[in-house]
């Protein structure tokens, strides 16, 4: 008599044994010699999370998004948040799956669906262009002292593909 906890598990298979995948609880209030009478409906459980692309190869200092989708036992869709996490400081990954390279090397990063414990992972590959050339702006200038003793140069590093590298270092020297 008073306050009384009711929870229904589903598991997937007849005899009650091998993983849940629903569950619902409420809290009934028994009366001496009353019936009482408890409505449960069921939540379906995330069982499987899947994350895609399973591989990525980021460029440092770029960001890529990626996603993991979250599915009940009869694989259906089942929209809900995972936490995200990157076993390594090459790569860092935000609340929402985006990816940043950080150092060159490998990183693996991990969505889990916190309740139920159910993750997947991608296996990430930070990459680092190299300079293939690095092109001086302006490529010549005649100083005439004294009113024009000294110039402001510029230097951009590019790739194999003529592509610019923003995270190239450029030393001076004269």
């Amino acid at each position: 008599i008073g306050p009384c906890l009711v929870r229904a598990l589903a598991y997937e298979s007849d005899d009650g044994t091998g993983r849940v995948i629903a569950r619902a609880e409420v809290v009934a209030t028994v009366v001496a010699g009353e019936l009482t009478e408890v409505t449960l409906i069921t939540e379906a459980l995330v069982v499987r999370v899947h994350v895609a692309p399973a591989t990525l190869n980021v460029e440092k200092t770029t960001a890529v998004l990626i996603t993991a989708t979250c599915y009940d036992a009869d694989d259906n869709v089942v929209i809900t948040a995972v936490k995200w996490q990157s076993d390594s400081a090459n790569a860092t990954v935000s609340t929402d799956g985006k990816v940043t390279g950080v150092n060159e090397g490998a990183a693996r990063v991990n969505a889990t669906h916190e309740a139920t414990g159910a993750s997947d992972n991608c296996d990430v590959t930070v990459f680092r262009r190299r300079t293939a050339r690095v092109e001086v702006s302006p490529g010549n200038y005649l100083l005439r002292p004294p009113d024009h003793f000294s110039v402001q140069l510029t230097a951009r590093a590019y790739d194999a593909l003529n592509v610019v590298v923003p995270y190239a270092v450029i030393t001076w020297s004269s």
